[in-house]
């Protein structure tokens, strides 16, 4: 009888087991071979398996800080700003995720990913030769604060400038925004030996557009994607009228020729 129920109990669990990795298998190929391809392709990472997110990079001097406690304190170094690192870690979930949604969920399925792609987020360098120059990029925030931004505005493709000591955004045969609640995404699609790679520029002139803008980059890619392809070049400004970025309007959008 004992041996009887071990059996079956064994076969029971047997069968569960088959019955999740079928369903892994169906749910990993159907993403992999729709959603993800094209994830990987529009972001131009299909090829190299790898972006790099540079966040605004904040160096504080030494007394320049502020504690818990309201004191100044004698912290000084480099920090990023929260904000941008949590949505930095949105990119990561997206890419090497089975169910990005699920990631911080206990469940089983949550914890099935890919992990082939390599998201590397940093504070920005201090020069142009710290700049990766062989796989897409993402540049979070103003020229003030991060120097991709800069670089990425002095392309000759590029439309999108900070401008008036960065208290206000230019873009190309358009009047100058100054609207705090905007954040702009810029997308240039650059042709190196033969294989494109993605400059993202992501920035407002506030923390709400800049983190707005990459957070809608990456919950939208689908729509921008359906819009502009893998391989066109597009400016868009989106509006957020309150801290919920599940809430705005597009301003603005249009191809860059």
């Amino acid at each position: 009888m004992i041996e009887y129920m071990i059996e079956n109990i064994g076969a029971g669990i047997i069968a569960n087991l088959l019955f999740a990795g079928i369903i892994v298998l169906i749910g990993w190929t159907i993403y992999y071979f729709t959603e993800r391809r094209k994830l990987l392709s529009f972001f131009s990472i299909t090829d190299t398996k790898r972006i790099v997110i540079y966040l605004s990079n904040l160096r504080i001097t030494r007394g320049g800080s502020i504690g818990v406690d309201n004191q100044p304190r004698a912290y000084s170094g480099t920090t990023v700003v929260y904000g941008e690192q949590e949505t930095a870690s949105r990119y990561k979930e997206s890419f090497n995720y089975l169910v990005p949604s699920l990631s911080e969920s206990p469940s089983f399925m949550s914890k099935i990913l890919f992990a082939d792609i390599k998201v590397t987020s940093l504070p920005s360098p201090l020069t142009d030769g710290e700049i990766e120059t062989n796989s897409s990029i993402i540049a979070f925030g103003s020229p003030g604060y991060n120097k991709v931004s800069e670089f990425i505005e002095n392309l000759d493709d590029s439309v999108m400038q900070f401008v008036d000591d960065n208290n206000a955004i230019q873009i190309t045969e358009l009047p100058n925004f100054t609207d705090s609640r905007l954040g702009f995404i810029q997308r240039l699609v650059v042709n190196q030996d033969d294989v494109n790679r993605s400059i993202f520029y992501t920035a407002g002139l506030a923390e709400i557009g800049t983190v707005g803008a990459a957070n809608y980059l990456i919950k939208n890619w689908k729509l921008l994607r359906k819009k502009y392809g893998d391989n066109i070049s597009f400016i868009i400004a989106i509006r957020f009228p309150n801290n919920n970025l599940d809430n705005y309007t597009i301003s603005f959008e249009r191809r860059i020729e």
